[in-house]
């Protein structure tokens, strides 16, 4: 049977025919783990200022349910829950490779199941899990190049039947995802940042952002605001970070970087910022993946010709790693094996609006470093607008704008193009000799549109695509 691309066809749901065990040798290596507690970090000394407008109500939004699932020898039901077992934080995909993906979720209470993986010819793989510990975490490996998988979670019951945890009212539904493949172009990518408000642009957004053939997003940090006004962390993330998200979360990684929300004294669970709870490490070096210890506090990946790394600028301020993850960066940057160096960070190295004071450390401890390697793009969040700057040849793009509450210009940056205070996102196109990119408002209006040639030597990517349409 030939194998579909997802660049040729999506699935529309998550109904699958009759299918066998036999495909499960594509699983070469497969790991299961309890986490233990995470490390704790030390609070934050710098908190922004309260936000300069309201933020508009987003109502409650659920997935839809989907129909009965037949994964022989076993039945898998999505009518209800199973002994109202929920997520506290729902299947997501952590990482995904041309050959490999990463998954993870707590549920509320301990409870035996297995996560089920298979793509259009069948089964691919069943991974269980004992009635022990709440959080669990996958690695899945011997997958095909760019082919279209789908996984979702199934609790055993008395009976034998398999539910689905629920998850805020409704149910989590299956995610529909696509390893890389080795040799293509363009890298699509998704950037958006403090938009943890749960608003309805919020939603608009990524619903929006989702209409694009991404391969994974970014998050310029501030995830969640205002946990103070949820009963608890967990419900704080469920309404401003997982639903709103869901259009992407159930098809591709969000990749972010910790914010300075992030580690209010209202998102502690275990003495531990609730953000790390949500994105569990990375660090898996055999898949390209390098990071700090314990927490996902930075870390970096590739993908083609790039390199992106995610860094914690809170560090400065007394929230994490400053000289070990500045150590860390500039031995990063000094990797042969990529080209092309993508930074993202919450606080912006160079701004032109009202925090131009906070990037005082980066300008002075990260910047030199940023200039004497391959770094062609800095992505940042933090002011909530839009910007693009260019200074010493690298282009500082400022995209804090995933939510209504914005922030008008400060003080124009000598090296300042484009300010927008209009909420938005990011896409990127990464191509072997150039980055496409396009601030897009809500509706689809374009905001701006650049593209950052690169030096072109010997590439890795190089089959040709057509140009993003814009829908």
């Amino acid at each position: 049977m030939t194998v579909i691309s997802m660049r040729q066809r999506r699935l529309a749901s998550v109904i699958l025919l009759p299918v066998l065990l036999a495909s499960c040798a594509l699983i070469r290596d497969l790991e299961t783990t309890d986490l233990d507690p995470v490390e704790t970090l030390p609070l934050a000394t710098h908190i922004a200022a309260v936000e300069s407008e309201t933020p508009e109500e987003a109502p409650l939004q659920t997935a839809a349910p989907t129909a009965t699932v037949r994964l022989e020898p076993f039945t898998f039901s999505l009518d209800g829950p199973v002994r109202d077992v929920a997520y506290e934080i729902p299947l997501t995909l952590q990482f995904v490779d041309e050959t490999s993906a990463s998954f993870f979720f707590k549920l509320d209470r301990p409870h035996e199941g297995v996560l089920f993986v298979w793509d259009v010819r069948g089964l691919v793989g069943q991974m269980e899990f004992a009635a022990q510990g709440t959080r669990q975490q996958f690695d899945l490996f011997g997958l095909e190049p760019g082919v279209e998988y789908s996984a979702i979670v199934g609790l055993r019951d008395e009976s034998g039947l398999y539910f689905p945890p629920a998850f805020a009212h409704g149910e989590w539904a299956a995610i529909d995802f696509e390893t890389l493949e080795p040799v293509w172009e363009p890298i699509r990518v998704g950037v958006i940042g403090d938009s943890g408000f749960g608003e309805q642009v919020t939603y608009d957004l990524l619903s929006e952002m989702a209409a694009f053939d991404l391969d994974f997003v970014v998050h310029t940090g501030d995830v969640v605001y205002r946990v103070y006004e949820d009963p608890d962390p967990m419900t704080a993330f469920t309404l401003k970070y997982f639903l709103p998200f869901a259009p992407v979360l159930h098809r591709m990684p969000v990749y972010a970087v910790p914010g300075n929300h992030e580690f209010e004294v209202a998102t502690l669970l275990e003495d531990v910022p609730y953000y790390f709870h949500v994105f569990p490490p990375i660090l898996d070096e055999t898949r390209g993946l390098r990071g700090s210890d314990g927490l996902r506090e930075y870390f970096r990946f590739s993908v083609g010709d790039y390199q992106f790394i995610l860094l914690n600028s809170q560090a400065f301020y007394g929230s994490g790693e400053r000289d070990a993850q500045t150590g860390w960066l500039e031995e990063q940057l000094k990797d042969q094996s990529v080209r092309h160096s993508i930074i993202v960070t919450h606080i912006p190295p160079f701004t032109s609006g009202k925090y131009e004071k906070d990037g005082g450390p980066l300008r002075s401890r990260w910047v030199p470093l940023f200039e004497a390697s391959n770094v062609r793009l800095v992505l940042s969040g933090h002011d909530h607008n839009y910007q693009r700057l260019e200074v010493n040849g690298i282009t500082y793009v400022v995209s804090g704008g995933g939510s209504t509450s914005l922030y008008p210009l400060s003080l124009a940056h000598p090296n300042a193009k484009v300010f927008e205070r209009r909420s938005h996102f990011v896409l990127l196109e990464l191509y072997r000799d150039r980055i496409e990119l396009i601030s897009i408002a809500r509706g689809g209006e374009v905001l701006d549109r650049t593209t950052i040639l690169l030096p072109v030597e010997q590439a890795s990517i190089h089959k040709d695509a057509s140009p993003v349409t814009l829908r």
